[in-house]
């Protein structure tokens, strides 16, 4: 048992901040917290075009840091707080938080709003834990099938086909669900020195997740073959990965993952602490040998 902090086991501590599971079980945090009461928050629905999309991009890359913003290209839920007629419908999902002044929060989410005549509308002040449980509601467990990637930015062949596959490719099950999310990075995690970490992401833009979630076992190798295509069509914008959000997609993948120097710092770690890799069954860095 250790402990990881900037005076006690600095390697360790820099390599579990970026990379992942392979240097032991962390069995206690501490984090420093920031008081929270009401934010300015929800999810606003608009129409699913190319100018929206690059329209929510812009906003949320100039916006203050108070605002967080995750956006989904996907069909309308059956959500209880929308009309019965919107389920189904293509949209672009912006779920928005607004931590700070409301006044000034709404002055912010204004040119979100101007984008398009939005489909649902529903932002408002509420408490954070509110959020949070937009997360929370538990069901039937799903597969996820899911590959994602970091962007500087998105062109339009790459907007062109997040919406050809939303509106020209069908899942093989009704039970399937098709997300493709972007969140709009910034703010200040850039502004952490980029080998302050192992995370090796600090000055991207974007990253961008295309998942299916199924209930239907048959239906897999189909809604595989469905995110492989969508990732394809868009891997030209790729800029590299995001550990935590890899799959089993094997070695090479995992050094997208990070800058070559960085890579072999972890691997020099991983030989410190876990030289017989007894740690791994993750995306695995492999320890240098002596």
């Amino acid at each position: 048992m250790v402990t990881a902090s900037e005076t006690e086991h600095p390697d360790l501590f820099w390599a579990i901040r970026g990379g992942g599971g392979n240097f032991g079980i962390v069995t206690s945090f501490e984090f420093r917290l920031h008081p929270i009461d009401t934010v300015l928050g929800g999810v606003l629905y608009l129409p699913l075009t190319l100018d929206v999309i690059r329209g929510v991009i812009d906003h949320a890359t100039q916006a203050p840091d108070e605002l967080t913003t995750i956006s989904m290209v996907m069909r309308i839920p059956p959500v209880p707080d929308l009309l019965q007629e919107l389920h189904g419908q293509l949209s672009l999902m912006v779920m928005l938080v607004w931590v700070g002044d409301l006044d000034a929060g709404q002055r912010v989410l204004a040119p979100f709003r101007a984008l398009a005549e939005p489909m649902a509308d529903l932002i408002r002040p509420m408490p954070i834990s509110e959020m949070y449980e937009m997360f929370a509601a538990a069901g039937e467990p799903v597969t996820n099938i899911a590959r994602a990637f970091m962007a500087d930015s998105l062109d339009d062949a790459a907007i062109d086909a997040m919406l050809v596959s939303m509106e020209k490719t069908r899942l093989p099950s009704s039970a399937s669900t098709a997300v493709i999310q972007f969140r709009v990075f910034g703010g200040a995690m850039a502004r952490v020195p980029v080998d302050a970490t192992a995370f090796a992401h600090r000055a991207a833009t974007l990253m961008v997740s295309i998942a299916t979630l199924g209930f239907e076992q048959e239906a897999l190798a189909d809604q595989q073959a469905w995110v492989d295509s969508v990732f394809a069509a868009m891997r030209h914008v790729s800029t590299g990965a995001y550990l935590n959000f890899l799959e089993s997609e094997g070695d090479a993948r995992i050094h997208e993952a990070y800058p070559e120097t960085t890579y072999r710092r972890l691997a020099e770690v991983k030989r410190r602490y876990d030289p017989e890799n007894l740690f791994h069954l993750n995306q695995n860095i492999p320890p240098t040998r002596a």
